[in-house]
């Protein structure tokens, strides 16, 4: 083998492997909840990293109330680079309109022949924008300078690593330069061992020390970049939704929202900085990093802060606040066959939100599990025919894999949508099974 063949047999991965590509492979693949963009069973972490996404869910209560949602995240460079809009389509087979059931009262066969609804009679059709910067998202290219710092704060103490993403064959060519007389291109990562004659002893010798401590350096360089990629995952979001809501009128009425959206964790890589000025200004981390200075002292003194504010609480808890501004259409269901003859009027409605959420495991789990809470007042405006309601939910979501997730939500609303009080309680169940095609 050649000394680079021999490095991958030993350490399991190619030598030009940059340890920033597993910080986005961790924040990519990170278990982000239910994709839909419902007020009701809301994720605290939006996932805008994704390529494409596709999950069907079912109700327990219900055989006609499955969804099947496709969502695709299209980089757009709107304001800075890497901002995203989310396309999002939820296809349903949606259930009679609840005040036409109402007016057909114990007419079975027709409450049959008209319920036969398919997944082209409920569609909903979003478009998000979210910003990317330094403070909002989840993209390491935004804050890859601050990792490359941590990383040369961390190995700059130890005199034979001379770069942030130093890797086996950088230690390998300098052992290989140590032996006196050497020719040139057995100081090559592609030369073999026996092509270095009496050179060779020396020379494996060299390897072993360099394969040896690197592999004993691999478990701290995990924990910066376990620590890191939560902290990133948990960088604020905000994003800005319009969705519009296709029915079939036998349904429902159609209707249009407008949805602002600001998710905050509780502990993240912005307020860590914000923390530590002092010991990691950006401009002063690289002149450290681009002039390989040593002993580094900024760079090792915001590493030794980023150590201690990692460990110092949970960074698994997550909050999402949102407004939700919707105009439902006027809707008329005339069917003079059984003496129908319904109309609802236009109406707006005010829907504030608040979410709570945190990963239930480690960040170094392989398959992490999440639980959200969602709590909305929906406000309708000028029909007395509707009403105000409460909802709240609960979601569970368990990764199955890193592409392959279970959503199970459970729903209470103290009146069903739209309708008086004396319709009482509303308890649902609804489970999915999500596929994401992370992009990284």
């Amino acid at each position: 083998q050649t000394i680079k063949e021999c490095f991958e047999t030993l350490t399991g991965h190619a030598a030009s492997t940059q340890v920033g590509d597993e910080v986005k492979a961790m924040v990519a693949t990170t278990n982000t909840g239910k994709p839909d963009l419902s007020t009701i069973s809301n994720s605290t972490l939006r996932d805008f990293l994704s390529l494409f996404t596709a999950e069907f869910g079912t109700s327990a209560v219900s055989q006609k109330n499955g969804a099947f949602t496709v969502d695709y995240n299209v980089p757009v460079n709107v304001l800075h680079a890497g901002d995203v809009v989310k396309l999002q389509g939820i296809f349903a087979k949606p259930e009679l309109d609840s005040g036409l059931k109402t007016a057909l009262g114990t007419n079975a066969a027709a409450i049959s022949t008209l319920d036969s609804f398919d997944e082209g009679d409920d569609i909903t059709a979003s478009a998000t924008y979210s910003p990317q910067t330094a403070r909002f998202g989840r993209q390491l290219a935004m804050n890859s300078n601050v990792f490359d710092a941590l990383a040369w704060g961390r190995i700059a103490p130890f005199p034979q690593r001379d770069a942030p993403h130093e890797d086996g064959l950088v230690l390998l060519a300098r052992a290989a330069d140590k032996l006196a007389g050497a020719p040139e291109d057995v100081k090559k990562s592609h030369a073999k061992f026996s092509s270095m004659g009496d050179k060779a002893p020396e020379a494996l010798a060299a390897f072993e020390a360099a394969i040896l401590a690197m592999m004993a350096d691999r478990q701290a360089e995990k924990a910066l970049l376990t620590s890191f990629a939560e902290l990133v995952n948990n960088q604020e979001q905000i994003y800005f939704s319009a969705t519009y809501h296709d029915r079939n009128s036998l349904a429902g009425a159609n209707a249009f929202s407008i949805k602002g959206t600001w998710e905050m964790g509780g502990k993240n890589l912005s307020k860590f900085l914000a923390q530590n000025r002092a010991d990691c200004d950006l401009r002063d981390l690289d002149n450290e990093v681009h002039a390989l200075e040593k002993p580094a002292p900024k760079s090792q003194a915001c590493f030794t802060r980023f150590e201690e504010y990692v460990k110092s609480a949970d960074r698994g808890l997550r909050f999402a606040f949102a407004l939700d501004v919707q105009r439902t259409e006027a809707n008329a269901i005339v069917l003079p066959q059984y003496s129908v003859n319904l109309s609802t009027e236009r109406a707006d409605t005010q829907i504030i939100s608040a979410s709570v959420g945190k990963r239930l495991d480690p960040p170094t789990s392989s398959h992490e599990r999440r639980i959200d809470f969602t709590g909305s007042y929906e406000n309708v405006d000028k029909d007395p025919n509707r009403d105000d309601r409460l909802v709240a939910s609960v979601t569970y979501t368990q990764e199955l894999t890193n592409t392959f997730s279970l959503p199970i939500t459970l729903t209470f609303a103290n009146k069903e949508k739209f309708l008086t009080a004396k319709d009482g309680n509303r308890v649902s169940a609804h489970f999915a099974i999500s596929y994401k095609l992370p992009k990284m």
